[in-house]
C-alpha cells in the first residue's frame, strides 16, 4: 500500500476538521513546486458508512501513481442527519481545497496543474464522483466510476417495500424491527443524531450485518432503508410528504417512472442531487466498470447511466462489464482483482492518461 499523508481540507462549525489523505508519486527532489494532475477519490458505503480509508481501489491509486500523478481520498459527511445538501458542499469544498493548496511529496511539494483534475469514486463514492461532475469547481476532466451507486434510483430495486428477508454483499439479512432505528429516522422524537464525517464509522466488514450490535445503528442503517423503500427520503431530505411515497404511487400505477415524470416529483431546485437528471452536453469524458452479478448496485443501473451519456453528452464514454462469479460488489477491493482484471484495470489507467495528460 502506497504511503500517503493525511491533511484537513476545512472545518466544520470550527471545530470538526474534514479530512483528506494524499498519496504522492515518487518523483525526484525538487526546491520548486511541482505541478501534477490530480486524481480526487470519495469511498462507498451507501453515504452512511465508511471513511476515506474504507473499500479503497489499491489498484487504481497503484496506477495513477504510476503515471506520476497525485491521488487522494476525501472524507464527506455521512447521510443521516446529513442530507445530499451537505455532501455536495463537501465535494465542492475538497475540490476547492486542492486546487487552491500546495500538497506534500517525499522531497517536494506539488500542487495542482491547471485545470488536469479528475474524480472516481465506488458504490456511494461513484454517486459522489457523479455529483462532482455536476458541482465541483474545476470540473473534472475524467470520471472513472467504479459500481456507482444511483444510476437510476426510479425503480422498483430502491423503491418497493420489501417485508421479509432481502439479500445483500452476499448475505441474506433479516426484516429489522424499526425500534432498533428510532434514533436515526424521522420524525426524529430523541432529537437529530450527531453529524457523522466518516472518522467514526469504521465497519467491520467481517462481521454479518444481522449480527452488528443494535446500539450501533448507522451500521445497519442502509439495508433498514432499503427494506422500508426510503432512502431516498433520506437523501433529500423530503419526508413530509414522502418523495418516495409519491414515486412509488407513480410506479405502481405506471409501472415505469420517466425521466419526465422524475423532473415533475423531485423539486426543480435539487434536480442536480440526481446525477441522472443532470447530464448534459459538458458530461466529462467518462470510463464505468462494473460486475454482472452485483447484487448491492445491480448492473443495470450502470447500463441506464451509461445510455443516458450516451444520448446527451458529446464526451467519450465506455462501460467495462466484468463477468464471472467472482464480480460480486466490491469485487476490486480484492488482492485477486489485479489478476482476475489486470487488463480492464490498466484500460482505466490509459483512459485517464488520454484524458488528463497535458495537450
Amino acid at each position: 500500500m502506497a504511503r500517503y499523508t493525511t491533511l484537513e481540507y476545512k472545518r466544520l462549525g470550527g471545530s470538526v476538521p474534514m479530512l483528506m489523505d494524499v498519496y504522492a508519486p515518487p518523483l525526484a527532489a525538487s526546491a520548486g513546486v511541482v505541478p501534477l494532475p490530480i486524481v480526487i477519490f470519495f469511498h462507498g458505503g451507501a453515504l452512511t458508512v465508511g471513511n476515506r480509508e474504507s473499500y479503497l481501489p489499491t489498484w487504481l491509486i497503484d496506477r495513477v501513481l504510476s503515471l506520476g500523478y497525485a491521488f487522494i481520498s476525501a472524507d464527506y459527511r455521512l447521510l443521516i442527519p446529513t442530507t445530499a445538501k451537505e455532501i455536495i458542499e463537501d465535494i465542492q469544498d475538497a475540490f476547492k481545497s486542492v486546487a487552491r493548496s500546495e500538497l506534500p511529496g517525499k522531497n517536494y511539494i506539488f500542487k495542482l496543474d491547471g485545470d488536469r483534475i479528475a474524480v472516481s469514486g465506488n458504490s456511494a463514492g461513484g454517486l459522489c464522483a457523479r455529483l462532482a461532475a455536476i458541482h465541483a469547481t474545476p470540473r473534472p476532466k475524467a470520471l472513472i466510476d467504479i459500481y456507482g451507486q444511483g444510476g437510476n434510483f426510479f425503480t422498483n430495486f430502491h423503491l418497493d417495500i420489501k417485508p421479509g428477508d432481502i439479500q445483500f454483499l452476499l448475505q441474506t439479512v433479516p426484516h429489522f424491527p424499526d425500534a432498533d432505528f428510532k434514533t436515526m429516522t424521522y420524525p426524529f422524537t430523541e432529537g437529530l443524531p450527531p453529524v457523522s464525517t466518516g472518522t467514526d464509522a469504521n465497519i467491520d466488514p467481517n462481521l454479518p450485518i444481522a449480527e452488528r450490535p443494535v446500539d450501533d445503528p448507522r451500521s445497519k442503517i442502509y439495508p433498514f432503508l432499503f427494506q422500508r423503500g426510503r432512502y431516498l427520503d433520506y437523501y433529500t431530505g423530503l419526508h413530509k410528504p414522502s418523495l418516495t411515497d409519491t414515486l412509488r404511487e407513480v410506479l405502481e400505477n405506471k409501472g415505469e417512472i420517466t425521466e419526465q415524470d422524475a423532473k415533475a416529483i423531485v423539486p426543480e431546485e435539487i434536480h442536480s442531487w440526481f446525477p441522472q437528471l443532470s447530464i448534459d452536453s459538458k458530461w466529462p469524458p467518462t470510463i464505468m466498470i462494473h460486475g454482472t452479478v452485483d447484487d448491492t448496485v445491480p448492473i443495470e443501473e450502470s447500463r441506464h447511466f451509461f445510455k443516458l451519456i450516451k444520448e446527451k453528452s458529446k464526451s467519450p464514454v465506455k462501460f467495462i462489464e466484468v463477468k464471472g462469479e467472482f464480480a460480486v460488489h466490491g469485487w476490486d477491493c480484492f488482492p485477486a482483482s489485479e489478476t482476475q482484471t489486470k487488463v480492464e484495470f490498466d484500460s482505466i489507467k490509459d483512459f485517464i492518461k488520454e484524458h488528463l495528460e497535458r495537450k
